[in-house]
């Protein structure tokens, strides 16, 4: 892996506790702290250690990229558990789907597919971009360091045309004010983590102020301008580098698994369903370059079966009948969709019971759930998630995934399945 091994440079023990990690983390920072004339970018990877070794979810994600193994720090697995703990797995779902039947040369107009417009094999994007982020920050940083010549240009300028007392004193202090602008924009900068946002949200609140107090107790001249956006720009530098660093961060740890594996489960599972819900969800994977699945998703105290994503989209699909009490269905599928969407927080969840023939007497849907056939159930599920079919919605993906390596609370006893269907693998090899 391309990232420095961490554990060496803490000085601990890969089994070492997280009091441990954090007492030899403020040994080594002393040191390599810029005040104190330390190494920057030995300041910035202890930084990013502390942030990775102390978050458990990390920390895992950390040690079973860097060893293939379970982490072992992590206790020993207890009877009944899987061996391999907690970790999300991941497959390769089959692609291929069966050949369309020929169709007979005849004057009618066909129906057009809902994928015609999907390209399979056009690149995938990544969202919130990090290149956009490094565009933004580069144009932020710039336009900040061209107000700040401006100021002291027109500061020096105004000094030697004679002013009175009052405005020497003030254009006097000007370039010092910048110099120090500068200063600490550099060092906020360099200590923001991707987990510190708020604070500089809540600072650049109070400068965004600051700098209306100065535009117009200036009159809006030039100079208070100039001082305004200087002092909106000590705290929107340091908010744009730690977006860019959250973006590069949430980028590092999720976008590797997303590109090698289209679904994912908890340990031990494997992504089975019957055979026309398999067939659904092989469709969708191949249609949507962007779609990717998720087994199994614990939600409270039942499970989601199928969670399909697709750019900011998620589809909850759910058999009529549950598998088991902890399994959602027909009746309990508008429960799990609100609290799924407040799980991903921006993210727009709707709910698809999938019915081999849709009964007279089935639940009514609304606007969250939708009771739909099998034979309908790809094109109406796909046309709803192609709205973005190119976007990996990077949040929703690693909350997901997240949520099935915590894993569900203790499990009822299993009861017999009430879903009849024939059984089928959807085409993981």
């Amino acid at each position: 892996m391309s990232e420095p091994d961490y554990y060496q440079l803490m000085g601990v023990s890969p089994t070492a506790g997280t009091s441990e990690i954090r007492r030899a983390w403020r040994r080594r920072v002393r040191d390599a702290h810029p005040d104190a004339g330390g190494d920057p970018g030995e300041f910035h990877l202890l930084q990013q250690a502390l942030t990775t070794l102390t978050d458990p979810q990390l920390r895992m994600e950390y040690d079973t990229a860097r060893t293939g193994k379970r982490p072992a720090w992590l206790p020993a697995s207890r009877s009944g558990r899987h061996a391999k703990g907690r970790r999300v797995r991941g497959w390769r779902v089959d692609r291929r789907t069966p050949a369309a039947p020929a169709q007979e040369s005849s004057g009618d107009v066909l129906p057009r597919p809902w994928y015609a417009d999907i390209k399979s094999t056009r690149r995938v994007r990544t969202s919130p971009s990090a290149g956009l982020h490094a565009l933004v920050t580069g144009v932020v940083v710039t336009l900040w360091t061209a107000v700040g010549l401006l100021a002291a240009l027109r500061a020096l300028s105004a000094l030697r045309a004679d002013p009175g007392f009052f405005e020497m004193v003030v254009y006097t202090a000007v370039i010092p004010w910048v110099l120090l602008s500068v200063i600490l924009a550099a060092v906020w900068s360099a200590r923001q983590t991707p987990g510190g946002s708020r604070r500089v949200q809540i600072t650049l609140g109070f400068c965004a102020v600051g700098a209306v107090v100065i535009a117009w107790t200036s009159g809006f001249t030039t100079g208070g301008l100039l001082l305004a956006a200087q002092l909106l720009g000590l705290a929107l530098v340091p908010w744009t580098v730690g977006r860019l660093r959250a973006a590069m961060r949430l980028r590092a740890v999720t976008l590797a698994a997303i590109k090698e594996f289209n679904a994912f489960g908890p340990a031990g599972a494997k992504p089975r369903a019957d055979r026309q819900t398999g067939a659904v969800l092989r469709e969708l994977l191949a249609q949507l370059p962007a779609a990717r699945l998720f087994v199994r998703v614990p939600v409270g105290a039942l499970r989601v079966e199928y969670t399909v994503t697709c750019g900011n989209r998620v589809a909850l699909i759910s058999h009529p009948q549950p598998r088991s009490p902890r399994d959602t269905g027909a009746d309990t599928l508008s429960e799990v969709v609100g609290d799924v969407a407040e799980l991903l927080g921006g993210a727009t969840v709707r709910g698809f019971v999938v019915w081999s023939h849709l009964p007279p007497d089935h639940p009514g849907g609304d606007e969250a759930v939708r009771h739909i056939t099998a034979p309908d159930a790809t094109s109406e599920i796909g046309r709803w998630l192609a709205a973005e079919p190119y976007t990996l919605h990077l949040p929703t993906i690693r909350r997901l995934r997240d949520r099935l390596a915590a894993g569900p609370p203790a499990e009822p006893a299993p009861e017999p399945s009430a879903h009849n269907g024939t059984k089928d693998t959807v085409g993981v090899h």
